[in-house]
């Protein structure tokens, strides 16, 4: 957490002396998610899902509001990001390690079934074309 984005900064103290889990609108972060936009060969990576306080409890983050339209925005934009590079530097990571006490999981639901693969699929394969 950078002192350069004071107010992050300031909640994220907060959070931390209340002893409370971080927790970020899912919607406010998505396109900050992917980092920043750096010259040459970048690869963003997509992050459906976050929330890892059953393991990490009040030192937890929590990435709330995730669905499957807002993670389309991002992964659209991830694409956006990678059609000027070569064919063979255009790559994309999910960050999704299908693990499930940390909340970090692309695999079907019951809230949402398939819609987050839906989304690897449809603004992918629009993307090849």
């Amino acid at each position: 957490m950078s002192r350069r984005t004071p107010r992050k900064w300031l909640r994220w103290q907060y959070q931390k002396l209340a002893k409370k889990p971080t927790v970020y609108d899912y919607k406010q972060i998505v396109i900050d998610l992917l980092g920043p936009e750096i010259p040459g060969a970048n690869y963003p990576c997509l992050m459906p899902n976050w929330d890892n306080t059953p393991r990490s409890g009040r030192n937890g983050i929590v990435f709330h509001g995730a669905t499957p339209e807002l993670f389309r925005i991002q992964a659209r934009e991830a694409l956006k990001r990678i059609q000027h590079h070569p064919a063979n530097d255009r790559i994309v990571f999910i960050k999704s390690w299908n693990e499930w006490a940390e909340g970090n999981y692309l695999e079907p639901d019951l809230k949402f079934g398939h819609a987050f693969l839906e989304v690897v699929r449809d603004v992918f394969a629009e993307g090849a074309t």
